[in-house]
């Protein structure tokens, strides 16, 4: 980072902003950012759901049975969300990631090892401070209330995110 900030300060305005253009032409992940930036409070269903659709196929194995169960891929699409200036899509791209936990351990019978729930749990209790910190737990008590209780037994899995919801907003 710092030797970041040193090129910064190095730079003046007109290189910042040339650097700044060939970031945003270059890499998908900036030009999203952006999007996203400047599109207010209001989220773009179409830019989330894209967001949603790489956890998916990151979690689910392919036709062929190949892939999946990889919570580094999802690590890695969530992380690019993980910005207070695009809260939001962080809040939802995380709550997708654990109802798909559920739903490929309900789908496929769940025995995945504690490691790929330990994630998930971990996810789950990260989303819960982020929104306890923005102050909208009232736009997502419900939803977080039915991810806990639809989550499968193996594991300790359910008992974890009950737990979590019991940590932060009591029984």
């Amino acid at each position: 980072m710092k030797a970041f900030l040193d090129h910064i300060n190095s730079q003046g305005i007109e290189q910042l902003k040339s650097e700044l253009r060939e970031l945003y032409s270059s890499f998908e992940v900036v030009r999203n950012y952006y999007l996203i930036k400047f599109s207010d409070t209001e989220i773009d269903e179409k830019l989330l759901a894209t967001y949603k659709d790489q956890i998916t196929q990151a979690i689910y194995p392919n036709k062929y049975m190949q892939g999946g169960l990889d919570t580094e891929k999802v690590d890695n699409v969530i992380q690019q969300l993980n910005s207070h200036a695009i809260i939001r899509y962080y809040i939802e791209a995380s709550l997708h990631a654990v109802e798909e936990c559920t739903n490929i351990a309900n789908e496929f019978g769940g025995d995945f090892g504690e490691d790929f729930y330990i994630y998930f749990e971990e996810l789950f209790d990260d989303v819960v401070k982020v929104i306890l910190k923005e102050n909208i737990e009232s736009e997502y008590q419900i939803r977080l209330q039915e991810i806990a209780n639809s989550a499968c037994e193996g594991y300790g899995h359910y008992d974890q995110l009950q737990d979590t919801l019991s940590k932060y907003f009591g029984e």
